[in-house]
């Protein structure tokens, strides 16, 4: 009798700490979330020509197609970055074991344009103005992205089971993957939103560039029409 209970023992024994041990992972405080705008002043320059313009901005979108060949009068170059930090607790569950949370969540939202106006036009110009003031526009809207999507990051990451659960136990020596697990999921989420700001943001400038096509488009409409309705009178 003796030889035939010491099985069950050893069976209970090797699967019962497991349900305990994970019972004791219990997080008491929220994930600290912060996602800070750095937008940087716009640097200006107006010393180079048309076609070094072209060279900086090739591959940039054209209202007119992709076929027809561009000469950019102004342009805005915007260095745009996201990149965030983690701080990964762990809570003590046994001698050697442990549990791991996300404590906090640290991104940083960074834009840096530069405008660019062609040399072609002299400062002070109206047509010099003109274009300042389209390439402008170009920054505030990159800029009002950025400040739209900064509040959605953070409810994702609050809503994200990264940011909200607490994940173990785990013994030592599986420390450092797990905490690389962690650090993925966090990559993940803001990669995502990343991706998804980007298509907006493109959205955004296409559909600018777009309008004021059109609107340039129907003055010349009209400027012509003045001038035939003008020759007509005179003739």
């Amino acid at each position: 009798m003796f030889f035939k209970t010491i099985p069950i023992i050893l069976i209970l024994f090797l699967f019962h700490p497991s349900s305990a041990l994970a019972a004791t992972c219990q997080r008491n405080t929220p994930v600290s979330i912060e996602v800070v705008n750095d937008i940087q002043p716009t640097e200006y320059d107006f010393t180079q020509n048309t076609r070094m313009l072209d060279r900086i901005g090739r591959g940039a979108y054209s209202p007119y197609g992709e076929g027809h060949k561009t000469y950019l009068r102004g342009l805005t170059v915007g260095r745009q970055s996201l990149t965030y930090e983690i701080r990964i607790e762990e809570q003590k569950t046994h001698a050697d074991m442990m549990c791991l949370y996300v404590g906090r969540i640290k991104v940083l939202m960074r834009y840096n344009p530069t405008v660019y106006v062609s040399n072609e036009f002299p400062e002070g110009s109206p047509i010099f103005y003109r274009v300042l003031a389209h390439e402008q526009t170009h920054v505030g809207i990159t800029t009002d992205v950025l400040r739209h999507y900064a509040p959605i990051l953070r409810e994702r990451l609050k809503a994200a089971p990264i940011g909200n659960d607490i994940f173990g136990p785990y013994f030592q020596g599986e420390r450092e993957i797990a905490k690389a697990e962690l650090h993925e999921g966090v990559k993940a989420t803001v990669s995502a939103l990343h991706q998804e700001m980007q298509l907006e943001s493109q959205r955004r400038h296409n559909r600018y560039d777009d309008e004021e096509l059109q609107e340039g488009l129907s003055y010349n409409r009209d400027v012509a029409k003045r001038l035939e309705d003008i020759f007509k009178i005179h003739n």
